[in-house]
């Protein structure tokens, strides 16, 4: 079974049917026609691409899949063709998958539409994302509403104190990074309420394996695919996801854990090139 008939019997019975076309049709239909201006990048076109798929040739032998498609994915991920405008997830598709997961995602509404109780807010000034927090400010609820309508935002969600933080440190994150049937985990510490903004340290732990069950289980591997991240803020006990990225960072990790030491390597011996 290939990777593409995978999602369809995952998503089957659920709503949303999340293989690309439908995902772009319920989310972000005017994302089509975009798209299709990235042909060369993204093969439009073709219904069976999925949010990780960057235009990936499926005709090639199932033998051949974990060597050929595991170098260009990689290939394509360093260079970051067009990722954008092409395959990554808008803010409220990302939002959207991650629930789909089956995660616990920060509570979001437009700026018209924030419930009284929130006294904070980060708005987003850009539907596809940019990176170290530069598409985003933290408002208050009043002033968001008022000078930014019609924008996605979340609620904030001021991080848990860790007692043996630096002083001055207001952001803590922390990311998976899912890579083949791996798990690579960073903290981040910064002194600016953006995490990955003025850093204070950047410490990965251990890789662990890709859990065969739950948000990363191999029931969503076809809808996911072999590198992806994910980052969460721990606020009032709970682990919030926050932000999905099809192209993320490793600077520092410890890949010399990973299969062949490398990214690519770990990509290669996904479990899903051959289902």
């Amino acid at each position: 079974m290939s990777v593409t008939q995978a999602a369809r019997l995952v998503t089957a019975t659920q709503q949303p049917d999340l293989t690309q076309r439908d995902a772009t049709s319920r989310f972000a239909p005017e994302r089509d026609a975009r798209r299709a201006l990235w042909q060369a990048h993204s093969r439009a076109s073709r219904p069976d691409l999925l949010p990780w798929d960057l235009g990936l040739d499926w005709s090639v032998l199932a033998a051949e899949r974990a060597g050929v498609l595991g170098e260009t994915l990689c290939a394509q991920h360093l260079t970051r063709v067009d990722l954008r405008f092409t395959v990554a997830p808008t803010r409220l598709q990302a939002l959207h998958l991650m629930e789909f997961m089956g995660l616990c995602v920060a509570p979001h509404a437009l700026t018209d539409d924030i419930p009284p109780d929130w006294r904070e807010v980060v708005v987003y000034l850009s539907e596809f994302g940019g990176h170290v927090g530069q598409d985003k400010v933290c408002l208050p609820a009043a002033q968001a509403r008022a000078e930014l309508p019609g924008c996605l935002c979340t609620r904030y969600l001021p991080p848990d104190p860790l007692p043996d933080a630096p002083t001055g440190v207001t952001g803590v994150s922390d990311r998976d990074l899912v890579v083949g049937d791996h798990v690579l985990h960073l903290r981040l510490l910064s002194r600016d309420w953006r995490s990955n903004v003025d850093v204070t340290d950047a410490r990965w732990s251990d890789t662990t394996p890709r859990p065969a069950t739950g948000p990363y289980g191999q029931a969503h591997d076809a809808l996911l695919g072999p590198l992806f991240a994910i980052d969460f803020v721990t606020s009032g006990g709970v682990r919030w996801a926050v932000d999905f990225n099809t192209s993320p960072g490793a600077t520092g990790a410890p890949v010399h854990q990973l299969p062949g030491g490398t990214i690519m390597g770990a990509v290669q011996h996904w479990r899903g090139w051959n289902d």
